[in-house]
């Protein structure tokens, strides 16, 4: 299940580039270069989510005839709880950024040169519009339901931990560069972590929308808060930070049986007719471990990676 997962991951990457390469060559071949058009690589990023993040994810899904229900959960939460997991879920995933700062740096030092984001480039009120729609909207739904929805749901029946951790995992490689795998496994962890407490994918969903509309709005710094650029970009950080703590302790006070105590039923529920014990610690080592497809998407990012020294 390890390899087949993974491969549903290199068949995103490799969908992702394929489709880049068309669109970029037909283009071309009109006399027409998106990478001199900010606004035209907008809409490039924002077209390739449903098209190549979600597609491999739906024809495994159509094809194999999943159990939609068992994938795409959206049992009740409670207004309260589902809103301290996605502030918690934040506060985490903005934690993640201090060591994956940390190791651009570090890159960066031994002569790493990462690619820019296109993010914020233009600087327009029209392009930040259409970012916060398509980055922080539409780029969310269809990674969650790829990455939580299918992905997780698949390795659920071996342990809900192994679930969570083998899914972050390559949720964070999919990102293709070392600094960004970091952040993002990260990132996926918590969101995971969270999806299989409440079993609401509207929750990872929350986490993964407030994540990039803060990154939208940072990289907008300059266009929304002019001189006071500096100041914005500091509570843009500290004060979903302090919510995401304050949160957390509300959850260990009022929800700590919920959402941090053993749910051994959720791990072993039924699945296709098969009950399951969680898997160990060195078992899940050995089930990542073993599987090649894994290190065909660990080699993918490596590859990603060492192309910023050239």
């Amino acid at each position: 299940m390890v390899n087949r997962v993974s491969l549903l991951v290199v068949a995103q990457v490799m969908a992702e580039l394929a489709f880049q390469i068309v669109v970029v060559s037909a283009a071309l071949a009109g006399g027409y270069n998106v990478y001199y058009d900010q606004m035209g690589l907008v809409w490039l990023t924002i077209a390739m989510s449903p098209l190549t993040t979600a597609a491999p994810f739906l024809v495994y899904m159509l094809v194999g005839r999943k159990d939609w229900t068992w994938c795409l959960r959206f049992e009740k939460t409670g207004f309260f709880t589902g809103l301290l997991c996605m502030l918690a879920g934040l506060g985490v995933c903005l934690a993640g950024n201090f060591p994956a700062f940390a190791l651009q740096e570090f890159l960066k030092s031994l002569g790493a040169d990462p690619v820019e984001s296109i993010l914020g480039a233009s600087q327009s009120l029209q392009s930040f519009w259409l970012e916060l729609a398509g980055v922080a909207v539409l780029a969310p739904v269809m990674e969650e339901f790829a990455f939580r929805g299918v992905l997780l749901s698949s390795l659920r029946r071996f342990g809900t931990g192994f679930a969570v951790v083998a899914s972050g995992l390559l949720f964070g490689m999919a990102h293709l560069d070392m600094s960004s795998a970091l952040f993002a496994s990260i990132a996926g962890m918590a969101m995971g972590f969270f999806y299989v407490k409440t079993n609401n994918l509207w929750v990872p969903i929350g986490i993964h929308v407030l994540n990039n509309a803060l990154a939208v709005l940072g990289s907008y710094a300059e266009l929304l808060a002019g001189a006071q650029k500096e100041f914005f970009l500091e509570q843009l950080t500290l004060i979903p930070l302090g919510l995401g703590v304050f949160a957390l302790a509300l959850l260990l006070i009022f929800r700590r049986k919920k959402i941090f105590g053993r749910r051994a039923a959720a791990s072993q529920e039924n699945f296709s007719g098969m009950e399951l014990a969680p898997l160990r610690v060195g078992e899940s080592i050995g089930c990542i471990a073993r599987a090649p497809a894994f290190w065909c998407v660990v080699l993918m990012m490596l590859v990603n990676t060492g192309a910023m020294f050239l």
